[in-house]
């Protein structure tokens, strides 16, 4: 366990104070690309999985079941940037919960990689492999 950030009112901040999400409903988006990240669940931050990601110091933490994709919220109007808070006392470390914690990190969940791009189609009418390797003429 280890301190990874702080969550200001709707505003998640990581440990340097840089705001990197925002709560909306029991929603959080990403602050640069609006991209739904989890749920909030109580003081657990969660991923798309329902697994917990972080949770707030002093309240026990719980994962929730994975969402239906037709509860996922819309994208909701990005609110403005929040003025940076004052550096907050770190906290202590509480117990781990059990068979709850997402396989994701705190960077993963915030940064997930690019979808991977549909492979290159050969062009119509030609009637030559895509690969000529190993022919011979």
């Amino acid at each position: 366990m280890r301190h990874v950030g702080w969550l200001d009112g709707d505003h998640v901040f990581d440990c340097d104070i840089v705001w990197r999400a925002f709560v909306c409903g029991e929603h959080l988006f990403c602050a640069v690309s609006n991209e739904w990240r989890g749920s909030r669940h109580g003081s657990a931050l969660l991923d798309a999985s329902g697994l917990i990601v972080a949770w707030r110091e002093g309240e026990p933490p719980r994962a929730r079941r994975r969402q239906s994709p037709a509860a996922l919220p819309a994208m909701p109007m990005r609110p403005f940037r929040p003025k940076r808070p004052i550096d907050p006392r770190r906290p202590l470390f509480p117990k781990t919960p059990l068979e709850e914690w997402s396989p994701l990190s705190w960077q993963q969940w915030l940064f997930p990689p690019p979808l991977p791009s549909e492979p290159d189609e050969p062009p119509a009418g030609t009637d030559e492999p895509a690969n000529n390797a190993g022919t011979s003429g």
